[in-house]
């Protein structure tokens, strides 16, 4: 496997192609000579025209995925559907990027860590914005501890959900369908997982979701969550699918300074104590797919046995038990 991944070509599977999966297809392919191979799962609809823009082979049973030979299987498939795939890959001990979240029930979830422990096998959670370079940059600061003491963090995530994929009608997509796993939590978990990642471990939830709006989904469209965190620091995070005005900002607050992460504008803000303001922006040319194509260099990595994997099966799980306390 190993020698396929150093040298010129790979082959991998991929299970689910919407949104998500296209652009790891699309990446993907720009960056390395690939065979995909699509099991559509699910009785999803097929995009023909994609099939065959990317030179991608069907392929229509579990055994012929692994009649492949594959290096690696990506699971982009609806978030209900995540474990039972990822249990039988495993089992085959093929390698595991699993879209975010890991899933939407602690239902086999360990079943699925135990045999990847077991198989020593590298597998990936993709939460894409762990490589972005200003959270990398704003983890820096606070490693060298220019905020002082970490205290507090607020996020907030909304755009209005017809706005987020205008070539699809929203009704039909993941996000508007409960049995598929949407609704604003699992959608935009990328925030909490932002507010876990830096504030640490959470040990108590207060949450209000709800659907207030007139859009035609059945899952809810706001949430607003407050996170204990174990060690005695709290996240507010608010969530929605109704803003107009798309905005994402992160806000960590420290005794000696605060820093404002506006995804949208693409700065990072650092203001200390004496009111002194230092800002970074994006680097020049920054697009949301190199968050992928910097995630699948850390996953060569991570597969040659040179990196430990960014996000680990164990914060997913982590992050699963905490998107479930909310939810519930």
């Amino acid at each position: 496997m190993i020698s396929s991944i150093t040298g010129n070509s790979m082959r991998v599977i991929i299970v689910g192609l919407g949104s998500i999966g296209k652009r790891h297809v699309r990446i993907l392919k720009s960056i390395k000579n690939t065979s995909i191979f699509y099991f559509p799962s699910n009785k999803t609809k097929i995009d023909n025209e994609f099939i065959k823009k990317y030179n991608i082979e069907l392929i229509y049973s579990l055994d012929e995925c692994i009649a492949k030979n594959p290096d690696f299987v990506i699971i982009s498939n609806p978030t209900p559907f995540h474990i039972d795939f990822a249990i039988f890959f495993a089992e085959n001990k093929i390698p595991i990027i699993i879209e975010k979240p890991l899933s939407y029930s602690l239902k086999n979830v360990n079943k699925l860590k135990k045999i990847v422990e077991n198989n020593s096998l590298p597998f990936l959670v993709g939460f894409q914005f762990r490589h972005h370079p200003l959270y990398i940059t704003a983890n820096e600061i606070i490693k060298e501890g220019r905020l002082g003491e970490i205290l507090a963090f607020n996020g907030y995530v909304g755009q209005y959900l017809p706005d987020w994929r205008p070539n699809q009608e929203y009704s039909h997509t993941t996000s508007a369908i409960k049995e598929l796993g949407g609704g604003v939590v699992f959608d935009i978990s990328h925030e909490i997982d932002i507010a876990v990642s830096i504030m640490g471990k959470v040990h108590e939830v207060v949450s209000v979701i709800d659907k207030i709006s007139s859009l035609k989904i059945d899952t809810e469209d706001i949430a607003n969550i407050i996170l204990m965190h174990e060690n005695g620091c709290q996240s507010n995070i608010s969530l929605n699918y109704i803003d107009r005005n798309f905005k994402w900002i992160s806000k960590i607050i420290g005794s000696e300074g605060t820093l404002v992460w506006d995804y949208v504008n693409g700065t990072l803000e650092l203001q200390n104590g004496s009111g002194t303001i230092i800002n970074w922006s994006n680097p020049e040319g920054f697009e949301r797919d190199d968050l992928f194509r910097d995630q699948f260099h850390h996953w060569f990595a991570v597969l040659k046995g040179e990196q430990p994997p960014v996000v680990s099966i164990d914060e997913a799980i982590e992050l699963t038990k905490v998107l479930i306390a909310i939810k519930n």
